[in-house]
């Protein structure tokens, strides 16, 4: 068969996956779980929305209680999303009358099909553009696969696909990665403040896009370039704090204080039962550590002697594994000389970017940093493996390393599902003697330690592809600066 013969086979098999993948999510939006979420966001905008008409004189809408009467309640509800997600949520309902009692799903089912609108453009750009990830002689994740990886994932999370915010996250950070390794620095930045703006948790990407926007001509091994390299990293980082401002200021300007309601939010929470810092204490229970299970916050929560260190140590160590990722990625590129010459005239290239020179490192890096993230947080829900999601099927180091990691996360992906919603309240909810609950049966211990770990292992498939010091092939294209 030859080349062309391949190819035109390859795209009619494309052509199927993606036909199937469609069909299937419009499946899973006609079958939307019975409890949802997107009640609570209802119920957020209606309090911001009052909220922000209080503040300028301007009439509450029809349906919602007095501003005065929400003002009251919302000193004692702490409206756990940042400012630009309570926006999208208000946003999604824009048409939907709030006294509306014939059609009470009014709000979810408009919101729900914004988030299969979402989907669908993530499913396009991974079936049109998967190949602006790869380099000659890596392996170029075809879009067959691409698309077949991204339907079995969005098919585990079928619960929740719909119901949450999280892949407006994952959609956002696909085209900031994106974008970034086209040359659009700028344009990326705003897509990843963005991102921000929803969820509060991808800030810990900034010092990796910070240093993947530099040029990668930029050398810190030599003095003379050292004075322009932290030029470009401080305004960069003044672009991003810019950037990141204009979604945020404005809302704190109307509501003041209550615009940082979501940091004191998470701040306040305790070790919730999914996490891995969780399963470090479930371990300890065989040799005779006390845990109980209580319900906080929306969740379920580890309580033990140990647990309250967990919950203050574990911003730390978000902290230092994104930065040591970050440099390690830093270090690895530079050492490698990264771009420093043109694969096609063999002259430096002068205006290629450090994640243009190499994308699939850039990409094993922005998905290490999540991972660290999420590995190490005291918090982790199921939906946060959405913002991974759309990167995933992007990553292609080689054969090997791509297919444990790409089975790996559809592993997790699915033990998520089976942990919740199935053996959720058989198993994570059981009735304890004092009104909390007992720590979790024995089956659902096993299936979340098992989670867990490969979770830590994803993490340490990434290390390789992020530290190599030897150089990936280099990229015919030749992304620029779009200064």
């Amino acid at each position: 068969m030859t080349r062309r013969e391949r190819l035109k086979a390859l795209g009619g098999a494309s052509a199927i996956a993606l036909v199937a993948v469609v069909a299937g999510r419009l499946v899973v939006l006609a079958n939307h779980p019975a409890v949802s979420d997107v009640t609570n966001y209802e119920g957020y905008t209606a309090v911001v929305v009052a909220m922000v008409a209080d503040k300028l004189a301007l009439p509450v809408p029809t349906g919602v209680d007095s501003p005065g009467d929400l003002s009251r309640a919302s000193n004692n509800t702490i409206v756990e999303y940042p400012p630009l997600a309570i926006a999208f949520m208000a946003a999604t309902g824009f048409n939907v009358a709030d006294d509306d009692r014939t059609y009470p799903d009014a709000y979810a089912d408009q919101y729900r099909a914004v988030m299969l609108l979402i989907d669908l453009v993530v499913l396009v750009i991974l079936f049109v553009v998967h190949d602006r990830f790869a380099n000659p002689g890596v392996p170029i994740m075809s879009p067959t696969r691409a698309v077949a990886l991204y339907g079995l994932g969005g098919l585990a999370f079928a619960y929740l696909i719909y119901d949450r915010l999280d892949l407006v996250v994952g959609a956002l950070l696909l085209l900031a990665l994106l974008v970034l390794i086209c040359g659009w620095w700028r344009t990326s930045f705003v897509l990843l403040t963005l991102a921000i703006g929803f969820k509060a948790v991808p800030i810990v990407l900034v010092p990796l896009w910070i240093l993947g926007s530099l040029p990668s001509r930029l050398q810190p091994r030599s003095s003379t370039q050292l004075r322009p390299l932290v030029r470009l990293i401080v305004t960069r980082s003044l672009f991003m704090a810019a950037a990141t401002a204009v979604w945020f200021v404005p809302f704190a300007l109307v509501v003041g204080g209550r615009a940082v309601d979501f940091v004191r939010f998470n701040a306040l929470r305790g070790v919730q039962v999914e996490s891995v810092l969780s399963s470090i204490l479930l371990a300890g229970q065989p040799l005779g550590a006390p845990v109980r299970v209580a319900f906080q916050f929306g969740a379920l929560e580890v309580r033990s002697t140990a647990a309250p260190v967990l919950s203050g140590l574990s911003p730390l160590l978000v902290l230092l594994a994104g930065i040591g990722a970050t440099a390690g990625y830093a270090h690895a590129a530079w050492h490698a000389g990264t771009g420093l010459r043109d694969p096609v005239q063999s002259q430096p290239a002068r205006t290629r970017l450090l994640a243009s020179a190499e994308p699939q490192r850039f990409v094993a890096a922005t998905l290490l940093v999540l991972l660290v993230t999420i590995v190490l947080s005291k918090v982790l829900s199921p939906q946060y493996l959405l913002w991974l999601l759309p990167i995933v099927p992007a990553f292609a180091v080689d054969s090997v390393v791509t297919r444990r990691f790409q089975l790996g996360f559809l592993a997790a992906c699915f033990l998520s599902a089976v942990i919740y919603p199935i053996l959720y309240d058989s198993q994570f909810q059981q009735p304890g003697p004092d009104g909390g609950f007992l720590a979790p049966g024995p089956l659902g211990a096993l299936v979340l330690l098992l989670r867990n770990a490969i979770l830590v292992v994803l993490v340490l498939l990434l290390l390789k592809p992020v530290m190599k010091n030897a150089a990936f092939a280099p990229s015919s294209r030749r992304p620029l600066d779009r200064s």
